[in-house]
């Protein structure tokens, strides 16, 4: 069962951000046996081939990928998803226009009129003619909201069929509330709170990033499902500092 049909029955899902242009990297987080990872083309790195081969790095090990373009742009969506990704994320999404450009830019007919060619690696490279009906079922399609544009217009967001999740980008609804990075405070947990009941009524899932286990329990009450812990840099960086003590080498004399 993939995290799309999991979701759909309310499972909760995990997995990381990944910001660094590595197949290597994504390959190690996807051994650890995360569900999913995202690629972040819009804060990371990497160009299409790099990306093509992360993905194929996490789903080798089982680990689904899904791929966050820099922006709502047709070309960006299209290139993104004949590399063959489980899913897509979108950034800045604020109105019920946006939404449907997204389903617009990442469905096939007649649901939307993404650009078709069976020749890539999400084609299969050949020919089949179920291919577009099974991947408009197969794809998972997350919708970011970062400000209060998109909270503000969350109703109508969130009445736009074939987006599966509506992700709430905490770190930007803190800077839109003036207490950039203070996500658990209590101003950002009400329109957190609010969102989720917005979103869960519409029949979607709801996404959120989350630090540590009272995070993740909060956000668990409230009715997130799709988890993703943190982001690869920040692990890797805080679990070397963690030891940095132990890792520091003695000083040695310096032998001329």
């Amino acid at each position: 069962m993939n995290i799309k049909q999991r979701l759909k029955q309310g499972d909760c899902v995990y997995g990381t951000w990944c910001l660094i242009p590595s197949p290597e990297v994504v390959n190690v987080i996807a051994q650890a046996g995360l569900d999913f990872v995202f690629i972040d083309m819009e804060h990371g790195s990497a160009d299409y081939t790099t990306v093509g081969r992360m993905i194929t790095s996490a789903q080798g090990e089982g680990c689904e990928a899904i791929v966050r373009v820099p922006k709502l742009q047709e070309d960006y969506i299209l290139r993104t998803l004949d590399l063959a990704p489980d899913g897509i994320v979108v950034p800045h999404i604020e109105t019920n226009s946006q939404m449907h450009k997204f389903i617009q830019y990442s469905k096939y007919d007649p649901i939307g009129d993404r650009g078709y060619s069976p020749f890539t690696a999400s084609g299969g490279y050949r020919y089949k003619p179920s291919y577009t009906v099974e991947e408009n079922k197969r794809l998972l399609n997350i919708a970011i909201i970062e400000g209060f544009d998109g909270i503000n217009n969350l109703n109508d967001i969130c009445d736009v069929s074939h987006v599966d999740v509506i992700y709430i980008g905490v770190y930007d609804i803190s800077v839109s509330l003036g207490i950039p990075g203070q996500v658990k405070s209590r101003k950002v947990h009400d329109v957190l709170e609010e969102a989720c009941k917005i979103i869960l009524q519409s029949g979607k899932a709801v996404g959120c990033m989350y630090s540590d286990e009272e995070e993740h329990d909060y956000l668990k009450s409230i009715g997130v499902t799709m988890f993703a812990y943190s982001v690869d840099t920040s692990i890797i960086y805080n679990g070397y500092s963690m030891y940095k003590n132990v890792l520091k080498m003695p000083k040695q004399e310096i032998l001329l």
